[in-house]
């Protein structure tokens, strides 16, 4: 285990008090999600209730991590909007060594609606929105859902 770090977290634009963040914890504080998200065929057959999320902005990416926090649950979903591709959703196969990338080609709907939500931790905005895929490949499988976040 490492040494803990301090960081001073800034939420709401004002200052938080100095937390004791052990250094194996990417964020402070994560943000909350609904909705539910599908695979099928080649992904397996799986649904997700998401609860967290972070905001991609942490990684260095416009978008959002959507997961269930649950020891052993490893179905995560990332919508990212890409300046030249658009929305994206990589989805990460349940209980699999793999993820799986949509583009809008794949999707006879992908609408993806974010921004900040003005939430600072560490500099880094939040960001809220909503999505909702129905995607499908051949070679790959099916994947659908919908929800809104509000991440950190």
């Amino acid at each position: 285990m490492g040494i803990p770090a301090v960081r001073l977290l800034k939420c709401h634009g004002h200052a938080a008090a100095p937390l004791v963040i052990l250094s194996t914890i990417v964020s402070g504080c994560l943000g909350g999600t609904n909705g539910v998200y599908r695979g099928s065929g080649g992904l397996g057959n799986w649904e997700m209730h998401p609860n967290t999320c972070q905001s991609g902005l942490h990684r260095g990416f416009l978008g959002v991590d959507i997961y269930r926090r649950r020891p052993g649950e490893d179905t995560e979903v990332v919508i990212m909007n890409d300046m030249l591709a658009g929305p994206l959703v990589l989805v990460r196969v349940p209980n699999e060594n793999r993820t799986v990338l949509f583009t809008r080609s794949d999707c006879k709907v992908m609408e993806v609606e974010m921004g900040r939500n003005g939430v600072e931790i560490n500099r880094v905005p939040g960001l809220s929105g909503h999505a909702r895929f129905e995607c499908e490949r051949a070679s790959t499988g099916r994947f659908s859902g919908q929800g809104e976040f509000n991440c950190y």
